[in-house]
């Protein structure tokens, strides 16, 4: 557990995270911008199973790595204390 009003992280690592952060954040609109130029391809009535779940996929990893570097720069207390 942090100690009282201090950050989960060291202060060293502020500049990391807010990196990832901003990167994985930029990924995830990537992401939506090369759906968007093949939409069909995504969500289309002949839309494949396999590019539905390969962008599935991608998008739920992408935002799960942009709140996992996220949430160290605006929290204060672990989640699992």
């Amino acid at each position: 557990m942090a100690p009282e009003g201090g950050s989960v992280v060291p202060g060293e690592f502020t500049g990391y995270f807010t990196a990832a952060a901003a990167a994985a954040g930029v990924l995830i609109v990537l992401l939506f911008v090369a759906a968007s130029l093949r939409l069909e391809c995504v969500f289309g009535e002949k839309a494949s199973a396999g590019h539905q779940v390969q962008a599935g996929s991608a998008f739920t990893s992408l935002v799960n790595s942009f709140f996992w570097f996220f949430w160290p720069r605006t929290s204060t207390r672990a989640p699992w204390a």
